[in-house]
């Protein structure tokens, strides 16, 4: 099985210096969250975020365990510019290729629109513009912009990611729409996001797991386990890939 590394500042405590982060973090020194955490997008010590997140790589690393690809929870990484800068040099780092940073439903409204990530994505947004407007309107537009003109900035920094970022069928797990999502999937690679769980009491998650969605873990993983997902592949003459693909030649 190849195993990324799920960048994380937004869940559960930190591995490093609580103080270093003291500005994301709660009294209890765990992360505040996605909402709290945007709050703060122009006080945050980058240096502190890159030392925190270079630990959490080694986590993986001194398992013995060559990490394949970086990701960041609620995409994080992807929605301010020093942040998306950060996750461009680990990658550089660590030679790995990344997570497009920019979701198809963001991208793709037509046909992905509906998805569940981008409506959350808008309300986080929401939020952020009316709780500080000043700081929205300074941060946003640019943002944005970074977003559209990521798969530039990545080809010019020698990084490797996928040309889709395919996040509709989280919170929407069900044989049609991964049907809906194979037959409009378009050329190139795609990274389909998946949470694949079993769970039959919330006290035995692993503390920073959404409960929300529980349900829709199982049958995303009954999805993958019963050979649907790869029926409809075929149907649809569409070929499985690895992260680690990118590095020698992009599958058709």
């Amino acid at each position: 099985m190849d195993i990324g590394v799920h960048l994380n500042i937004t869940s559960g405590p930190p591995r490093t210096d609580p103080a270093a982060l003291a500005t994301i973090l709660t009294d209890a020194g765990e992360f505040r969250g996605l909402s709290a955490l945007m709050d703060r997008l122009g006080q945050i010590r980058m240096d502190a975020v890159e030392t925190e997140l270079r630990a959490q790589i080694d986590v993986l690393t001194a398992l013995g365990i060559t990490p394949d690809h970086l990701s960041s929870h609620h995409n994080i990484l992807a929605i301010y510019p020093p942040f998306q800068d950060l996750l461009v040099r680990l990658a550089r780092a660590y030679a790995l290729p990344i997570r497009k940073p920019i979701a198809i439903s963001q991208t793709h409204t037509r046909r992905y629109g509906y998805a569940k990530t981008r409506q959350r994505a808008n309300r986080s947004i929401l939020g952020f513009i009316w709780r500080r407007p000043y700081r929205a309107i300074r941060l946003l537009p640019g943002t944005y912009l970074r977003l559209l003109q990521s798969k530039r900035l990545l080809v010019r920094q020698n990084v490797q990611a996928p040309d889709h970022l395919i996040d509709s069928l989280y919170g929407g797990a069900s044989v049609r729409n991964i049907r809906h999502i194979l037959q409009h999937l378009p050329t190139g690679v795609s990274e389909l996001v998946v949470h694949l769980g079993e769970c039959d009491s919330v006290e035995d998650l692993p503390q920073g797991i959404e409960t929300a969605l529980l349900q829709d873990r199982t049958i995303e993983r009954n999805l993958i386990l019963n050979g649907t997902l790869r029926i409809m592949m075929d149907r649809e003459e569409i070929r499985p890939a690895r992260f680690r693909d990118l590095a020698g030649g992009r599958p058709g």
